[in-house]
């Protein structure tokens, strides 16, 4: 990258590093919504939009999680591919963090 004229965004995301933060921003997710169901003040029952973000988050850690090994593992995955992925991925659990936050 460096000595080259244009930023290319497919080349500085081609390694997958924006899964391991996305993966955070979703185990952050998940610590934000179960301390609020265990210690919120006062105490308050599990709503059906709480349970729908946890999930999302468990799933999504999962997936970036193995998204991740599967491009440093070497895998036949085009670098346009995985950056375009994992945009759209970290795009959307900022959405979803930001639910939460205000959920």
């Amino acid at each position: 990258m460096r000595g080259s004229k244009m930023f290319n965004l497919n080349e500085f995301l081609k390694g997958g590093e924006l899964f391991l933060v996305t993966a955070a921003v979703a185990a952050d997710s998940i610590g934000r919504l179960v301390s609020g169901l265990l210690f919120a003040e006062p105490p308050r029952n599990m709503r059906l939009l709480d349970l729908v973000f946890l999930v999302m988050s468990l799933g999504i850690v999962t997936f970036a999680t193995l998204e991740y090994s599967m491009v440093k593992s070497g895998g036949a995955l085009d670098a346009a591919f995985v950056g375009s992925q994992s945009c759209y991925l970290f795009l959307g659990i900022l959405c979803m963090g930001i639910g939460v936050v205000v959920l």
